[in-house]
């Protein structure tokens, strides 16, 4: 049986903790100076202590939580400033007469003696049905193909039928379990701590690393149920929320033409556009999540966020993702994590104890035990209201992780190579007395869109000689592709000029060619296009 942590030892273990991250100005010279009971969903039985730490500067350096028994990790999450949990309850409740209950790292609850809801912190963890918990691993970068998922999430729905009605918090509770942890992670987290929880000095030393920005990155939340432009029965989603705040930390820091603005904080447009991608990467209705109003997209569908730059920003990337749906291998998954925070870059982090995808923006790596036995990830939660508090999380309970390194628009125009030109004496239509032959073959890059989807988008650029407004007459344009290519196997490959539009550009004089043309395929490649372009003119 797993043996129970008391109070006293529940601080040792906060100590050593302290002692571990004493790089954090936040714990620099804290003390543990409360300890509050966390109990299990039935009320009855101690689960975690949350520790309040203060130092003689600051009376509120964070907290942590520890365990109650060794069914989970020693520390689950910590913060190294802002208000403990318990003080947030009692700042809503007016009052200290309250249970707390830890359901995971996104959602807290306050109770009443009779296990009834006073408040919460968060947004519920999803209720996963149980023919949607199969293995699945899978793997994209912007150098490889997708590995192939076992099953569409879409056949296994489609099995399950739809179901209604919202539970109650105390159905809920009933209903809700919490996923199993690997035991032999357990004992090395526990056999760990119990050599340096006795004194402050732990024998942890840390690497860290940081996103660049950190200081000025977005904060953007999800948007709730029924709030406009959300008009759905559940909250915009954590996953298109984090892809937000992935591309709003670039355009802050890096590519600062990729949205509309440097915004940090949530607005109108970025409302929309969280929407929009709610509705691009196929968040699902809620129906079986049971009241928890959140908005469920599938580990394999966050890669359609690639994507979705790509239509609404006009933007490629350099990219790598990893998830292992359920039964995961977090070592396999961290190692995207490291890749991208040692480029200095954010990225979007799935945590299986909350079924929660939230930006991660900074790793500690034991350099004692090894980052694959100890690591630890600092994330930005983005829940659905403002009390979303920065908190690090254990790298044991992460499913996937989503990097991109650098934005670069989709579309880089090069030039035009062979521009030729005729120019042939005509007596008509109407006064025309001239006819110019343009032709050439326009040089670009742009490249198609991931999985079957087209990438639609369109090129614009001048040809020929300029011509007032009096002697431009008419103009019409013929368009042909002149290179294409694909770097890996072509898989749902193409290629299409759909239609082209000639005008006078009113600045330069010269025609002006539109081309709207479509690509499929990640890997597939559209270089050249040749152009014929006929003016009648009077000159």
């Amino acid at each position: 049986m797993p043996r129970t942590i008391e109070p006293e030892e529940a601080k040792a273990i906060a100590r050593g903790l302290l002692g571990d991250f004493k790089e954090l100005p936040g714990f620099r010279g804290s003390q543990v100076t409360a300890v509050r009971p966390i109990y299990d969903k039935t009320g009855a039985e101690v689960e975690y202590y949350e520790v309040k730490f203060s130092s003689p500067r600051e009376s509120n350096n964070g907290y942590a939580i520890v365990s109650a028994t060794e069914k989970d990790f020693p520390v689950v999450e910590f913060s190294e400033k802002g208000l403990t949990h318990f003080e947030r309850f009692q700042n809503r409740t007016g009052s200290e007469h309250f249970k707390m209950v830890r359901f995971g790292p996104n959602y807290m609850t306050a109770e009443d003696p009779r296990g009834r809801l006073l408040a919460e912190i968060g947004d519920r963890p999803l209720l996963i049905p149980r023919e949607l918990q199969k293995h699945v691993r899978n793997e994209v970068r912007s150098e490889t193909g997708a590995i192939k998922q076992i099953e569409t999430p879409q056949a296994i729905l489609a099995r399950i039928g739809k179901k209604s009605g919202r539970l109650s918090y105390s159905a809920y509770k009933k209903d809700f379990k919490k996923p199993q942890i690997k035991p032999r992670s357990l004992q090395a987290a526990w056999g760990r701590t119990r050599k340096t929880r006795t004194t402050r000095s732990s024998n942890c030393q840390y690497d860290y690393y940081w996103a660049d920005g950190f200081s000025n990155h977005p904060y953007y939340l999800q948007i709730p149920k029924n709030t406009a432009p959300n008009n759905n029965d559940h909250a915009s989603g954590c996953g298109p929320t984090g892809w937000m705040n992935l591309c709003g930390w670039h355009d802050l820091n890096w590519t600062p033409n990729l949205l509309v603005g440097a915004r940090q904080y949530s607005d109108a447009y970025i409302n929309t556009l969280t929407m929009a991608c709610h509705d691009f990467i196929g968040t699902y209705e809620p129906w079986f999540t049971f009241g928890a109003d959140q908005g469920f997209t599938w580990p394999d569908d966050m890669g359609k966020g690639i994507n979705f730059a790509r239509q609404y920003f006009h933007h490629a990337c350099s990219y790598w993702w990893r998830q292992d749906w359920w039964d995961t291998d977090e070592e396999w998954v961290f190692e995207v994590a490291r890749d991208v925070i040692r480029a200095k870059r954010p990225f979007i982090v799935g945590y299986y104890q909350d079924w929660h995808y939230a930006i991660g923006y900074g790793v500690a790596e034991c350099r004692t035990h090894g980052w694959r036995d100890h690591s630890w990830i600092k994330i930005y939660p983005a829940w659905s209201t403002n009390d979303s508090q920065d908190k690090w999380i254990p790298k044991s309970t992460i499913y996937g992780v989503y990097g991109v390194y650098s934005f670069f628009p989709l579309l880089q125009f090069a030039g035009i190579e062979n521009p030729q030109e005729l120019e042939i004496g005509v007596g008509g239509p109407s006064d025309a007395n001239r006819l110019f032959a343009f032709s050439g073959t326009a040089v670009f890059n742009s490249q198609g869109a991931l999985g079957s989807s087209w990438y639609r988008d369109s090129i614009s650029f001048e040809v020929g000689r300029a011509f007032s407004e009096t002697q431009f007459k008419k103009a019409v344009a013929m368009i042909s592709l002149a290179s294409i290519a694909n770097a890996e196997h072509a898989v749902n490959a193409g290629w299409a000029v759909d239609r082209v539009r000639v005008t006078r550009d009113a600045g330069t004089g010269k025609p002006r060619l539109t081309v709207d043309y479509a690509i499929r395929d990640i890997d597939g490649y559209l270089y050249r296009i040749g152009y014929k372009v006929s003016v009648l003119a009077k000159i």
